[in-house]
């Protein structure tokens, strides 16, 4: 189960309410570090989509950074950045 799925079982959240999500994930940390066991169940399904996400992006840059240097381009040079437009 995603972890917005959770908060919205438990607390009745609504996942696209991002401000109520992490609102509730902060009371949750301070919940989980004196003892409540729900809260800290919560607060483990959060920390675990946030590894995922993380891991996610720097797969992605990873990848980006070995077709850089597979293309022969330098490798400092942000793949991802827009190209400037031609001055008119």
């Amino acid at each position: 189960m995603d972890w917005t799925e959770l908060y919205r079982d438990e607390l009745g959240i609504d996942p696209s309410d991002r401000q109520a999500l992490f609102t509730a994930v902060s009371k949750d940390i301070a919940a989980a570090s004196g003892g409540d066991t729900a809260a800290k169940r919560r607060v483990a399904a959060y920390e675990r989509a946030s590894r995922a996400f993380d891991r996610q992006v720097e797969a992605e840059a990873a990848e980006a950074r070995r077709m850089t240097r597979e293309a022969g381009e330098p490798l400092d040079v942000d793949p991802w950045a827009a190209e400037e437009d031609p001055p008119c």
